[in-house]
């Protein structure tokens, strides 16, 4: 009888301690779980709650900019992360002859990546003039001049897997920086903010920009000997594969089925999209890894805004939501899709004059408000309105609110949805009330919601 009891006991106690420990540690991540659509009560957990959720798009060369930011600039925007889309990480620029390295361009732009206080997501060009050049086959048309137009995957393999390795090891933030001389300062720099994060190409399925001269077999083989080197000289360091082509022409669903079905899984350690969340899940059911969406879509201020909400909401552990404005992006969308330069200097952080667009300050003030989220859930408070509430480690919850419904894409129907005001109620006594631009007033029991703006609330207790 004494043995029942015993029995007994223990299992009381294995209960009770289980309780304790999701109570005293309840933001922990769970990897496994992954949210196609928050519903009411439902939670997300931020997966790897490390990474920078908010990104942009920089590649730290003001000779490309159309207008640039200063470093400075980008500190108090204060995102996490910026993704390098063109130069510098490029195999030609880099070992322009066999053997012979210049770091030139890149020790630039991680300095200045250091200076402004953003990790760098560096996207890997495999392409180098004297491992492929002249192979008919393997020349696209001209775009991202800085980009070789002989575009296969590296000719000679080991070569490239050589250069990876001493281009990670100057910058993977450890003592070795690797085989050729180093400035003293530029080691700091980079030991308070190593390289980490390595995308390997971009939309390789692309049959119109044709960023990659070659089949979803010869792109595996690159990310396989990519990673395999990359991982030789930094163990630590993430590799992010290659995101497929965005709607309306890519498949998500084409593209992940035939990677994976090679291997491709073995290979890299965060997925990538230009394209919603449940497109994956659709694939490959459940998402055992973190998932970045690189190109997250343009639009005005509050659609950017909304945007990043919804990506967060989905289960995204980054989003690049805007960028520095460069030479080749505005040739390609003014000339190829027909953007006005009203319109495209309005989807970026900065002017034509050098001024921070409203882009800018909507970025900044989502990117210090919600900095660290550890969590957030769906809060309804009445109909035509969206809301949720983020959870933090160390501050109190934090509610953000607009007019409408979720979106995803800058062209969504949604966002012609909701009327142009709505007033709402709220069961706090006082609150702080902040918009999307910074602007703060002290509220009691209630405020007005306009269609194009966001509002971050916090109850005064």
């Amino acid at each position: 009888m004494k043995s029942k009891y015993i029995i007994i006991g223990v299992v009381i106690l294995v209960v009770v301690i289980g309780i304790v420990i999701l109570v005293i540690n309840p933001f922990k991540p769970d990897v496994g779980e992954e949210s196609e659509q928050l519903s009411s009560g439902e939670i997300q957990e931020r997966k790897l709650s490390s990474i920078p959720f908010f990104g942009i798009g920089e590649d730290f060369n003001k000779e490309n900019d159309m207008v640039s930011l200063t470093s400075k600039d980008l500190k108090e925007l204060n995102v996490g992360i910026a993704r390098t889309e063109g130069e510098p990480f490029i195999w030609n620029l880099i070992e322009p002859k066999k053997g012979e390295f210049d770091f030139t361009i890149t020790d630039k732009a991680v300095g200045e990546a250091a200076d402004s206080q953003i990790l760098i997501l560096a996207t890997l060009w495999s392409y180098a003039l004297w491992d492929q050049g002249g192979k008919e086959e393997c020349k696209v048309a001209e775009g991202f001049k800085s980009i070789p137009n002989y575009r296969c995957k590296p000719q000679d393999m080991g070569a490239h897997k050589s250069f990876l390795k001493e281009l990670v090891e100057r910058y993977d933030g450890d003592d070795d920086f690797g085989s050729y001389p180093i400035e003293d300062s530029l080691k700091n720099k980079i030991k308070q903010n190593p390289v980490i994060y390595w995308e390997i190409n971009n939309e390789v399925d692309s049959p119109g920009l044709r960023f990659f001269a070659g089949s979803l077999e010869d792109y595996f083989d690159l990310l396989k000997n990519s990673y395999e080197a990359i991982k030789e000289s930094c163990e630590e360091c993430q590799v992010v594969i290659a995101a497929p082509v965005g709607p309306p022409t890519g498949s998500v669903k084409n593209y992940y089925s035939s990677l994976l079905s090679l291997g491709a899984g073995n290979y890299f350690d965060i997925y990538n999209l230009h394209d919603s969340m449940s497109k994956l899940k659709e694939t490959i059911g459940t998402i055992d890894k973190p998932v970045f969406v690189t190109e997250a879509g343009g639009g005005k201020a509050p659609e950017m805004a909304k945007i990043a909400i919804s990506l967060a909401a989905d289960g995204f552990a980054s989003a690049f939501l805007s960028a520095v404005p460069t030479k080749g992006k505005y040739d390609q969308k003014t000339s190829i899709f027909g953007q006005s330069e009203e319109e495209f200097f309005e989807e970026h952080i900065v002017g034509k004059d050098g001024s921070k667009t409203l882009q800018y300050y909507a970025l900044q003030t989502l990117a210090t408000e919600l900095k660290y989220f550890q969590k957030l859930e769906p809060y309804e408070v009445k109909e035509g309105v969206t809301g949720f509430k983020f959870y933090f480690e160390d501050k109190a919850p934090i509610y953000i609110f607009f007019i409408g419904e979720l979106v995803r894409y800058s062209t969504d129907p949604a966002f012609q949805i909701g009327n142009e005001q709505e007033t709402l109620s709220l069961d706090f006594e006082e609150f702080l009330v902040k918009d999307l631009y910074g602007n703060e007033e002290t509220k009691s029991k209630s405020f007005t919601l306009q269609k194009d703006n966001v509002y971050f609330v916090t109850e005064i207790k």
